[in-house]
């Protein structure tokens, strides 16, 4: 049974994203140099304007409740990459939720994307 689900980040989405990333390490580890701190909803504008990334909200598939964020960024036709994945709630951390996202990203990738060769971008 898949404990996850994932639809598309929306605008609706901007608050609880911001409310999530609540200091400037987070945000660091979560993005890399895409956002600065702190994150705000002109730089999420402009984040879903770009049209080679693909973010998702992570949800809890039973309860429909947003657990974390993540996204698919197209390098290519035939490569993409797996980036700013969170599971927000540290509570809900170490149960899997992670690995089992992976998963179903590579799937995407490879299903609704036809990417051949997927990434996984982190930062330590």
């Amino acid at each position: 049974m898949k404990n996850i689900c994932l639809r598309p980040f929306e605008r609706r989405d901007f608050a609880r994203l911001i409310a999530w990333i609540d200091n400037e390490q987070l945000l660091y580890q979560f993005a890399g140099p895409v956002f600065q701190y702190p994150l705000t909803e002109f730089q999420l504008q402009q984040y879903l304007a770009e049209s080679s990334r693909f973010p998702y909200v992570v949800m809890d598939c039973i309860s429909g409740k947003p657990l974390g964020h993540a996204e698919v960024y197209r390098l290519s036709a035939t490569r993409g990459k797996l980036c700013r994945l969170l599971i927000a709630d540290p509570g809900q951390r170490g149960r899997g939720l992670g690995q089992e996202l992976v998963g179903e990203l590579v799937r995407i990738c490879r299903e609704e994307f036809g990417f051949h060769q997927i990434e996984l971008n982190v930062y330590d």
